[in-house]
């Protein structure tokens, strides 16, 4: 929904660093903090990028808060790259659902991210839960 203005859970390649921060998100958001979600991250085979499934594992990213003015331009970027269509959900490659994030602080906060929508088994499981950490393999 876009009348959600709740931050977003990243995980992967728009992670600073990567080649789809700049792309993205340069420019359109006001902090990122480091956090981590409850889940398994993979590597989809064939195709080198990370994808989210819900777990009991520990997965590592960032919070990212869209800047004023910028929030509708975000997410609807966010949702062509990870072929989200929130009219078609179940024909989606990812899934754009609320989770629970715990930030490097004290605080919890809600946010979007996507899980996978495909079947299983993916590829090879990123043991750390970090993408950077293992792109660094």
């Amino acid at each position: 929904m876009l009348s959600d203005r709740i931050p977003f859970f990243i995980y992967g390649s728009l992670r600073k660093s990567f080649e789809n921060h700049d792309a993205y998100l340069k420019g359109k958001i006001d902090k990122e903090i480091p956090a981590e979600i409850k889940g398994t991250l993979y590597e989809v085979k064939d195709e080198y990028y990370p994808c989210l499934v819900k777990g009991k594992g520990i997965v590592i990213g960032e919070v990212v808060y869209p800047a004023e003015g910028h929030y509708n331009q975000v997410l609807k970027m966010l949702d062509q790259l990870e072929d989200y269509d929130c009219n078609n959900p179940e024909n989606s490659l990812y899934i754009r659902e609320k989770v629970e994030v715990e930030t490097s602080g004290p605080e919890r906060v809600t946010a979007w991210t996507y899980y996978w929508n495909n079947q299983l088994p993916i590829g090879v499981k990123v043991e750390s839960g970090d993408w950077k950490k293992h792109r660094e393999k």
